[in-house]
């Protein structure tokens, strides 16, 4: 099924007065992990990668941000380390190509410094990007995939709730993780509902679009 791009004319309201186009900068894939771990995604706050987004909103005064943060990131790896499973039929459709943290380790509840941080930050917005960012197979990466309407929902409020507990200020909105919302929830809605699987499966940018509950 064919889902047509938003264009900015069509965003009514959210546009400053005057002003027919924008630049929207958003980063995704923030979590706790820092220099310490694999890679930083955010832990090392302003010392580290989002020190470069602090400096652009300092130099900057008209510049808002969106940081859509993974509220309990589990790749350990960004690139597949499971080379000989993954070769086996049927098996590598159900293992992970690359090793998980424990579930809980970079829960954004855990890490309140993390928070205050990105609460802190002046024009910021923060919003939900999956719960984990993970997959069995080899689209590793890509969260929802072959789970239901319903099932993607379940995450989705989990991931709400994470962020209620951590105290992060975010807005209603959503980006599916490697920005790929799940395609077979338009064939498999389990009330048969397509209108409301097309709605679900539209990535929402923060700002452009929100997300009503």
């Amino acid at each position: 099924m064919h889902v047509s791009s938003m264009t900015l004319t069509e965003c009514r309201g959210w546009l400053p007065a005057g002003k027919r186009a924008a630049v929207c900068f958003s980063v995704d894939d923030v979590h706790p992990a820092s220099s310490r771990d694999e890679f930083d995604a955010g832990g090392d706050l302003g010392r580290g990668a989002l020190g470069h987004v602090e400096r652009l909103l300092d130099r900057h005064p008209q510049l808002r941000v969106t940081l859509f943060v993974t509220p309990d990131w589990r790749l350990r790896r960004l690139v597949p380390t499971r080379k000989w499973l993954t070769r086996i039929p049927v098996l590598r459709e159900r293992i992970h190509w690359a090793p998980l943290t424990p579930r809980g380790h970079f829960r954004v509840d855990r890490f309140p410094e993390f928070v205050a941080y990105l609460n802190a930050l002046p024009r910021t917005d923060c919003a939900p990007h999956g719960l984990n960012h993970a997959h069995p197979g080899p689209r590793m990466a890509v969260e929802f995939q072959e789970q239901s309407r319903s099932e993607c929902s379940v995450l989705l409020e989990e991931a709400r709730q994470i962020f209620a507990a951590a105290g992060l200020r975010h807005v209603q909105g959503f980006a599916a993780p490697a920005w790929r919302p799940r395609h077979a929830g338009e064939r498999r809605s389990p009330n048969g509902d397509e209108r409301a699987a097309r709605r679900f499966s539209h990535p929402a940018y923060v700002d452009p679009v929100r997300i009503q509950r």
